[in-house]
């Protein structure tokens, strides 16, 4: 018989016996699966993919940037200084420069990771982006424990996989700005003496500079905030916001000081070379990086062959199929995001970035450093896509179906990037055998 609780009860031979249905059954697993599992699933399956991405590939993931990152990080590790070789590829260790072209926080993760004497340089490297990863994971857990695991799907997404398979500082940057961006929201929301949050907006300021000099930027996101507040009579807020930027300006000021002193430039050389690009080219790599943000799978590149093109629009059309629930209800969610009593973090997340592509692309236009592609896009990338799932997680217009639809995406994106070439045939080798 079943009782209430839908257990099933029988007696043979006067002996009584239970079993459990399987309702309940359904029940104790989903709670033995905990979301706190599926996020170290998750976070383990993308260890995995990196690894393998990183053993796979044919320069390691390593590009010019990567090879003078890891040339810093060897000379500190070995007590020379954060020099670095004067002319790429040159490792003569007699042709020494400060390293003023970049900032040195990365340089400095890589060495004090290498120090700990388990890891080869390579992987010390390496381990600082999967460490960053492990920061935001954390951090998403602590903002939303139950849904931690839907919006951390944003790092199956292509751009975001590339990003921190290489040895670049833009692994560590993402994991500041998203806590940078998480601080500067509260702020709207907390009494003006919360001070946890002006130290924690000090500390992301200072940490985002010295990962990335765009990392300014964001000085002015906050100077911008501090006028904001000033104008709608939070002059408490404005005040201790103008504080933090005095403090950072003058730690940046000291930094800029020591390069200038060291090298002659403020950042190790000239930065504004007009001319490099036709205003085509220029609005032409814009605009592609602009049509890339909206694909989680795959990218369109510049001068792909045929077989690229088609890739390219078939995993186009696997995202068209799973986000259409989504897209066809966008007034919809417009109008409930208009209905809130507060702003979402979702669209403060969009919001930076909006104001991350705006300033690139002021930056980009007078100081052509990288092409616009999903490195330099990164933050911009991060902040849109995860704004974008964090709107979805709060709606209450989408259904749970629909929104395994958008899980779905992000991990067929997780195996489509994989090396399958490599993978089948290391699979038919050893079935060979």
């Amino acid at each position: 018989m079943f009782d209430s609780k839908n257990s099933i009860h029988l007696t043979i031979n006067q002996k009584n016996y239970t079993f459990l249905s399987i309702n309940s059954f359904k029940i104790r697993l989903r709670n033995f699966i905990s979301p706190d599992i599926h996020l170290l699933l998750l976070y383990g399956a993308l260890m995995i993919v990196l690894i393998i991405r990183i053993e796979v590939e044919d320069t390691h993931y390593i590009s010019p940037d990567s090879w003078h990152y890891l040339q810093v990080a060897q000379n500190i590790y070995s007590g020379k200084g954060a020099l670095m070789p004067k002319n790429y590829p040159s490792a003569d260790s007699e042709d020494l420069i400060f390293c003023a072209v970049w900032p040195l926080g990365y340089p400095f993760l890589i060495a004090l990771t290498a120090m700990s004497g388990v890891f080869s340089l390579f992987w010390a490297a390496k381990l600082v982006n999967f460490i960053a990863l492990a920061v935001v994971f954390g951090f998403l857990r602590r903002l939303d424990p139950q849904n931690a695991f839907f919006l951390a799907l944003v790092f199956c997404a292509y751009p975001l996989l590339e990003v921190y398979s290489y040895t670049w500082s833009e692994g560590m940057f993402l994991a500041i700005l998203l806590i940078f961006s998480r601080y500067t929201y509260l702020l709207r929301l907390r009494e003006p003496t919360n001070y946890a949050i002006y130290w924690a907006i000090f500390f992301c300021l200072s940490a985002l500079f010295l990962l990335r000099y765009a990392g300014l930027i964001f000085l002015i996101m906050v100077g911008g905030m501090a006028v904001f507040f000033y104008i709608y009579q939070q002059k408490k807020k404005s005040f201790y916001l103008s504080l933090v930027l005095i403090a950072n300006s003058l730690l940046i000021s000291l930094y800029l000081f020591n390069n200038y002193w060291q090298t002659g430039y403020l950042t190790g050389g000239v930065r504004v070379v007009l001319g490099l690009e036709s205003n085509l080219e220029f609005w032409g790599y814009f605009g592609r990086s602009i049509f890339n943000l909206f694909f989680v799978i795959y990218y369109w590149h510049t001068n792909a062959d045929d077989w690229a093109i088609l890739i390219f629009c078939l995993t186009a059309l696997v995202q068209i199929i799973c986000l259409f629930p989504i897209m066809i209800r966008s007034s919809l969610i417009i109008k409930e995001l208009r209905n809130q009593p507060t702003l979402s973090f979702g669209v403060w997340l969009l919001g930076i970035a909006i104001y991350y592509i705006l300033m690139i692309l002021l930056l980009r236009f007078w100081m052509p450093f990288d092409k616009f592609d999903y490195r330099i896009m990164s933050p911009a990338i991060l902040t849109a896509l995860l704004g974008f799932l964090w709107i979805i997680k709060e709606s209450k217009i989408y259904t749970s179906q629909q929104r395994n639809q958008v899980v779905i995406l992000f991990l067929i994106s997780l195996f489509f990037n994989l090396p399958k070439v490599y993978l089948i045939q290391w699979l038919w080798t050893n079935l060979q055998i």
